[in-house]
């Protein structure tokens, strides 16, 4: 049902006449919760419907178990919120683990997430492959300041290990032992170099 800018039906005029209290919708686990947005990489772009489980068990099972997000952490996600991996690792991962979230509503760039990292010195980091790559360009100009990064993430069109070499600015994989590698994303304990 689409809701009118203006005039009776809108949004405004139904929250003015609304009740103040709302009894608690009679949910389960494997009720409807919320839709993310699937930017198409595997077909047609499409709203994919999760439910109430969904955020504990992607919290628990990847957020703490893969991750290995913890309360004392500082989490940022250089994703937007309304994207799957956005929404896990900007918001929903840290969360579930009691840690502090960075969150930027600017487009990000390698030159930003350099500038977010070095102020807020966050110690868990997702990105993305294409910006890793742009962050590895950046940093034979910029030397950033990275040493706060215990672990970073990576997700899309595969993994960000070829980016990745020693340098000024640059990381350097701590024990490639410890890659998980699983349908195109990667999880990486980096070291700065």
């Amino acid at each position: 049902m689409a809701l009118a800018v203006s005039g009776p039906d809108s949004l405004e005029q139904r929250m003015a006449v609304a009740e103040p209290h709302l009894e608690p919708a009679p949910t389960t686990q494997d009720t409807e919760c919320f839709w993310l947005y699937s930017s198409g990489s595997t077909g047609n772009p499409k709203g994919v419907v999760h439910v109430h489980r969904d955020m504990v068990i992607t919290s628990e099972r990847y957020g703490q178990g893969i991750a290995g997000i913890r309360e004392t952490d500082t989490v940022y996600c250089a994703s937007k919120l309304f994207f799957s991996y956005g929404f896990g690792g900007g918001m929903t991962f840290p969360l579930w683990a009691g840690s502090s979230i960075v969150l930027r509503e600017d487009m990000s760039s390698a030159e930003l997430t350099f500038d977010v990292i070095e102020e807020h010195r966050p110690s868990v980091f997702f990105g993305v492959p294409t910006l890793y790559a742009q962050q590895v360009h950046l940093a034979e100009t910029r030397q950033p300041d990275m040493s706060s990064i215990r672990t970073a993430l990576s997700a899309g069109e595969g993994p960000a290990v070829p980016c990745l070499r020693t340098g000024p600015g640059a990381f350097r994989v701590l024990d490639p032992r410890r890659h998980r590698f699983d349908r195109g994303s990667a999880h990486l304990h980096l070291e700065p170099a």
